[in-house]
């Protein structure tokens, strides 16, 4: 009997901790992640239109995963990295915009959620293809207090 109660007690302080973490998070914490993910959308965008596969990469986590519709998971920076080259030696991205819809902070981790919309035109020819759909997209903090693309999900609307 005694170990049940221990348990519940110790659940409890888990429970307990964990709302009050929750809750330390304030307003103006989840303002300012919300400030320097819109900043990020419009550089990622940017990034995208230019085919600055470089700056682009820097706005990953080394241990990031980005999950693309019919393909394999990108799992590090270097599959990351093999994937964008591959995407920017076969198109030329025009139009390249993110519109996020939501946004939340907790503790280490960020989430932003909402749609996008680009062109893309191959380089070999061919007409030029037209983009939209929604993504979800996990960022974590990182040592230097900045924020880093640490899962990327996203998906056509049709």
């Amino acid at each position: 009997m005694r170990l049940i109660h221990v348990s519940w007690v110790f659940l409890v302080v888990i429970c307990a901790s964990t709302g009050a973490f929750a809750q330390s998070m304030t307003k103006a914490d989840t303002d300012a992640f919300e400030a320097y993910v819109l900043q990020t959308w419009e550089k990622y965008s940017e990034y995208m239109n230019e085919g600055n596969v470089d700056d682009w990469l820097k706005m990953w986590d080394v241990n990031g995963v980005q999950l693309a519709p019919g393909a394999p998971a990108s799992e590090g920076i270097a599959e990351i990295t093999t994937s964008i080259t591959t995407q920017h030696a076969a198109l030329d991205f025009e139009q390249f915009k993110i519109m996020n819809k939501e946004v939340e902070v907790q503790g280490d981790l960020g989430f932003a959620r909402g749609n996008y919309s680009f062109a893309a035109t191959p380089k070999d020819g061919g007409d030029q293809m037209q983009f939209e759909g929604k993504y979800l997209t996990i960022f974590r903090r990182q040592a230097d207090g900045g924020w880093r693309i640490y899962r990327d999900c996203f998906n056509p609307n049709s």
